[in-house]
């Protein structure tokens, strides 16, 4: 009786979603591969890709003509639920007509939503230079959980090194060893200092060097002296 009725709600589920989506997508004669990736990536899979942050946005390099054009409006008409896949995908193809929307969701994302509002902010300050992005990673940055800390090396991609380095140190002195563990792979990268080694990552981030304050100030105080020799200046 269980597979039948299983059977029954997924053809249900599905005919449901061809109805939800049939202005879109009867502007197309024949889906592509592509097309129907980017509907179950998007749309019609389960909501957790989208929740992982897994949807397959090379997609976008992939999508053609009349294709394109239908997913990027099906993004934009559902753009200001605030879904992080639908933010990240204006990113990607850069159509003006999101810009007024990622501005409203700045102001309507609640203060507590710091990875959305961060991320936002992020877009458009890479896009149009948003003038609070600043301000809001701050804010972020300070009482964020560890899913918006721990994405540092986003955060201060593109911006000032004296700036990106300030935001670094900021999270190496985070109570959370995770935070300070990424936080010390985003100055390798960000420095291009090679690969982030274990042990060498424990030494300057580990619980029991943070526990003893004067072992840990010295050896935050060893990573200054080694980014001021690449000839960054602190703010």
């Amino acid at each position: 009786m269980n597979i039948f009725l299983n059977r029954f709600i997924s053809v249900f589920k599905r005919r449901s979603q061809d109805n939800e989506f049939k202005e879109y997508t009867d502007q197309l004669v024949n889906r592509s591969d592509d097309f129907n990736s980017f509907m179950y990536n998007y749309f019609t899979g389960p909501i957790a890709i989208r929740g992982r942050r897994e949807e397959d946005t090379g997609v976008w390099s992939r999508l053609e003509g009349i294709e394109y054009e239908v997913a990027k409006q099906m993004i934009l008409d559902n753009l200001s639920t605030g879904d992080a896949a639908y933010i990240t995908a204006v990113s990607i193809f850069k159509d003006e007509r999101a810009i007024p929307i990622l501005e409203n969701l700045v102001v309507a994302f609640p203060q507590q939503s710091y990875y959305a509002r961060t991320l936002t902010a992020k877009i458009l300050y890479e896009w149009i230079g948003f003038e609070d992005y600043f301000t809001i990673l701050d804010d972020s940055l300070l009482y964020g959980g560890q899913y918006t800390k721990t994405e540092i090396l986003y955060w201060i991609h593109g911006i000032q090194k004296e700036k990106a380095m300030d935001y670094i140190f900021r999270m190496l002195n985070d109570n959370d060893s995770f935070v300070r563990w990424c936080a010390y792979g985003a100055m390798k990268k960000y420095l291009n200092l090679g690969e982030q080694e274990y042990e060498e990552t424990k030494y300057y981030t580990s619980d029991e060097v943070y526990e003893n304050k004067e072992l840990f100030n010295k050896r935050l105080n060893e990573l200054h002296k080694m980014v001021t020799q690449e000839g960054i200046d602190f703010i």
